[in-house]
């Protein structure tokens, strides 16, 4: 069953893990960086998945998963995404390094930035597998 951003947003507003921010324009629920947001001026409901940044984009038509799994499942999945995403950058970054500088201290800066985001990577899996 298609959920409507309004029952989307009365899940997140339920949610006791999730954080309300009160605005003067606008009321926000935030969980693991994936906000929602309500317009009071307009009643516009407005998802933004974490970018890993300081900005949020609106969700894009693949991150549909919020519409048939609800607030907490697409919240996971977003945040499990990102969390590959990041990985594959320190894949990256390390074949660079041993490719050019060979420094240790930055080989072990991101062998220590891999497992904090595997660690966190782990815990989302496993409320996600509790939702299933």
């Amino acid at each position: 069953m298609i959920k409507s951003l309004q029952e989307i947003y009365k899940e997140a507003l339920d949610d006791a893990t999730s954080k309300n921010i009160n605005r003067t324009e606008y009321e926000s629920q935030v969980l693991h960086g994936v906000q929602i947001i309500k317009e009071f001026k307009t009643n516009k409901i407005t998802i933004y998945p974490a970018t890993g940044m300081d900005y949020y984009d609106e969700i894009s038509p693949r991150e549909r998963i919020f519409f048939e799994r609800g607030w907490k499942y697409g919240v996971f999945k977003v945040t499990i995404e990102k969390y590959i995403a990041d990985l594959d950058r320190i894949k990256d970054r390390k074949r660079k390094i041993i490719n050019s500088t060979k420094s240790q201290r930055d080989l072990d800066r991101l062998t220590a930035k891999k497992n904090k985001i595997m660690n966190k990577y782990y815990k989302i899996k496993q409320k996600l597998n509790q939702l299933k």
